[in-house]
């Protein structure tokens, strides 16, 4: 049952799970839907972001779509606590200052208290980096090789290329032109008119070119799919916890 302060609202909702999700917080997709739906009530979410990336990454794709759509339509984003909304407190406090949020385990934080939660996410998730490096020191200490220049095969030199080729198209700009892209499609907007848009506002395509009618399109289609693989592998975690 939704609460009685969350009746006239709108909301999206952000859910966020690490290679580390479980141990970090014991958080997975499916508890972190359930813990959002039972309190703000299913039928006030107008869109989910749904995202597998560290907290202490600034540069989070999803994330950047939800707090531009909170900003564009004056929408409530909702998480199921701080730190899965990130663990940068500075970040943290950016987005705070610029969009009306909540908090499902903590809906009535204080400036204060919002402080003191940020910072204890900040802390932990440094705590966890730390511990990893030093892992890793450790196997190199003991002798452990961490990659093998004799792995570096013609099939294996290809793969690499093509990997950097998938990194130039899924780069941190086509994300964020894709994040407009969306937004503008929304509003149902020309694939022509999008593209002068982009264009305007300084955004090339991964070969530095302008944009056209046909490379939105086309870019559009790219995250679409790349959206549908994520959604998938979410489901499937949140089925199997």
């Amino acid at each position: 049952m939704s609460h009685p302060q969350t009746a006239q609202k709108k909301y999206v909702a952000y859910y966020r799970v690490s290679t580390k999700s479980q141990e970090i917080s014991g958080l997975g997709l499916a508890d972190q839907k359930y813990q959002v739906e039972s309190y703000v009530g299913k039928d006030k979410i107008v869109k989910e972001f749904v995202e597998v990336e560290s907290g202490l990454k600034k540069k989070r794709y999803q994330l950047d779509r939800a707090v531009g759509l909170c900003r564009l339509e004056g929408f409530t984003l909702v998480v199921a606590c701080l730190d899965r909304l990130g663990r940068n407190a500075s970040q943290l406090h950016n987005i705070k200052e610029n969009i009306d949020l909540l908090c499902v385990d903590r809906p009535n934080m204080s400036t204060l208290e919002f402080s003191v939660v940020a910072g204890m996410a900040q802390a932990e998730a440094e705590r966890i980096s730390e511990r990893t490096k030093a892992a890793l020191e450790e196997k190199k200490r003991q002798g452990f090789k961490l990659g093998n220049p004799q792995h570096l095969t013609k099939d294996a030199i290809l793969k690499s290329a093509r990997l950097r080729k998938k990194r130039a198209i899924y780069s941190e700009e086509n994300k964020r032109a894709y994040s407009l892209i969306k937004l503008l499609r929304e509003k149902n907007l020309s694939y022509r008119k999008i593209a002068v848009e982009l264009n305007s506002s300084g955004y090339r395509t991964s070969k530095g070119n302008t944009f056209s009618g046909k490379t939105v399109h086309q870019l559009e289609k790219m995250y679409e799919k790349y959206e549908e693989n994520v959604r998938f592998n979410f489901e499937r975690m949140g089925n199997t916890q």
